[in-house]
C-alpha cells in the first residue's frame, strides 16, 4: 500500500527530472586531515510552500515538498576543526557554548558519521549576525543549519562540495536548512517513502529580480522543534499535507509564476496557523493579527502586496513594487527592516570575518 502522498510525490519527482532541475550526484571521497578548519555561510529562508512534520523524525524527512527563497535580515557564518582523536564533538555560537546546537548538531553529527564512516570529533563555531535584537518566525535555524554544512563538507571532502551535497546533509541540523543552501526560489523534494539521499533542494527556474521584501521582527517564546510532533495530532494535518501535492503539481505545469508562489505564502500561511491551533498552539499574537488585518484591507486596492508568516509571529510583506511595499510598511506602527533576496557573501566579508572568528576562538 502506498504511504500518504507516495505516489504524488514521485509524480512531482519525475516531472523535476524531466525538466532537468532534479539529477542525482556522486559522493566525492573522504579526505581527513587533522586540525583542518573549514568555513561555511548560510542565510534564512522565508517559505511559500511550508512545512511542519516529520514522516521520518530519524532521517528529518517530511511528508511533502517545500519551496522557499532566501533572505538577508539575518546570515550565519561558520568554522569547522576537525581532530583525528575520537572525542565529544563541541558547539560554539557568538562565543558561547550552546546546549541548543550542541544537541542538534550532535544528532546530525552523528548521522554524518554513520553514513559517512568518520571517526574523529569536530569543533564548530558559529557567529549568528542578526539586522534585528530578538524575534522568531525569521529561520535564523536555516542560516546555522546551511553554513554549518558548507563547513563539515569542506572539511571532510576531496573537492568543493555541491549546493545539493551541503543541501542533503543541511537537513540533519534543521530541516528549512536544505533550502537555504540552494540559491534562488528552491524546493526540498521530499515525501513519505522517498530514500534520505534522494531528498535535497533544487533550484526552480524562476527570476527573483524584482521582488522587493521587508520583515517585522516579533518576539516568541516558541518551540519549533516542539511542534514538528504535536502537530501531528491536528485533524487537519493530512488534509493539509494532501493539498500541498495538487499545488506543487499545478505550479509546475503553469511553469513556475512568480505571482502564484507568492499569493500561496499567504495562503499557507492561514493552513498552518489552523492546523497549530487545532492542538492548542498559537503563532501569531497581536502584532501580527493587526499587520493581517491591514494587509487585507490594502490588497484590495493594491493586489501587487504579498504576505506570509511561518512558525512564529514575525511578518514578511513582500511586492514587485518598492514604492507599493514602502507604502504598506508605513502604515504600521511597527520597527520594520527591508531586505533583500538572494543575498551573497563578497568575497572581503568572507576573508574579514575568518580572520577575525579565527583571532576570536584562538585558532590561529
Amino acid at each position: 500500500m502506498a504511504l500518504i502522498g507516495e505516489e504524488e510525490g514521485k509524480r512531482i519527482r519525475k516531472k523535476l527530472t524531466d525538466l532537468g532541475l532534479y539529477a542525482q550526484y556522486d559522493m566525492p571521497d573522504i579526505v581527513l586531515e587533522d586540525g583542518k578548519i573549514t568555513y561555511g555561510f548560510g542565510f534564512p529562508i522565508k517559505a511559500m510552500e511550508k512545512f511542519l512534520g516529520y514522516y521520518d523524525p530519524a532521517m528529518h524527512l517530511p511528508f511533502s515538498p517545500s519551496i522557499s527563497f532566501n533572505t538577508d535580515f539575518s546570515y550565519a557564518f561558520s568554522l569547522c576543526r576537525f581532530k583525528k582523536e575520537p572525542g565529544r564533538d563541541t558547539v560554539q555560537v557568538n562565543g558561547r557554548v550552546s546546549q541548543e546546537y550542541t544537541h542538534k548538531a550532535g544528532q546530525a553529527l552523528d548521522l554524518f558519521k554513520q553514513l559517512t564512516g568518520i571517526t574523529g570529533s569536530f569543533d564548530f563555531y558559529i557567529d549568528i549576525i542578526r539586522r534585528y535584537g530578538r524575534a522568531k518566525g525569521l529561520s535564523e535555524s536555516s542560516a546555522v543549519a546551511s553554513s554549518v554544512s558548507m563547513a563539515l563538507l569542506r572539511n571532510v571532502l576531496s573537492t568543493e562540495p555541491s549546493e545539493t551535497l551541503i543541501s542533503r546533509f543541511a537537513k540533519f541540523v534543521s530541516g528549512s536548512g536544505t533550502r537555504s543552501a540552494v540559491t534562488g526560489l528552491s524546493m526540498w523534494l521530499s515525501y513519505a517513502g522517498i530514500a534520505e539521499p534522494e531528498s535535497f533542494a533544487v533550484r526552480l527556474p524562476i527570476d527573483l529580480s524584482n521582488l522587493h521584501i521587508a520583515a517585522f521582527p516579533l518576539t516568541a517564546d516558541i518551540k519549533t522543534s516542539d511542534m514538528h510532533t504535536a502537530v501531528l495530532r491536528s485533524p487537519l494535518y493530512f488534509s493539509w499535507i494532501s493539498s500541498k501535492f495538487g499545488f506543487i503539481e499545478n505550479f509546475i505545469d503553469s511553469h513556475f509564476p512568480l505571482e502564484m508562489i507568492l499569493e500561496r505564502g499567504f495562503d499557507e500561511m492561514i493552513s498552518l496557523s489552523n492546523v497549530v491551533r487545532s492542538v492548542g498552539r498559537e503563532i501569531h499574537n497581536s502584532s501580527t493579527l493587526t499587520i493581517i488585518e491591514r494587509y487585507l484591507d490594502f490588497k484590495k486596492k493594491n493586489p501587487n502586496i504579498f504576505m506570509t508568516t511561518d512558525t512564529g509571529p514575525s511578518a514578511v510583506l513582500m511586492s514587485t513594487e518598492k514604492s507599493i511595499l514602502l507604502e504598506f510598511l508605513e502604515t504600521i506602527p511597527l520597527k520594520y527592516i527591508q531586505g533583500n533576496v538572494n543575498p551573497s557573501m563578497q568575497a572581503q566579508t568572507i576573508k574579514s570575518t575568518l580572520k577575525d572568528m579565527k583571532e576570536r576562538y584562538g585558532l590561529q
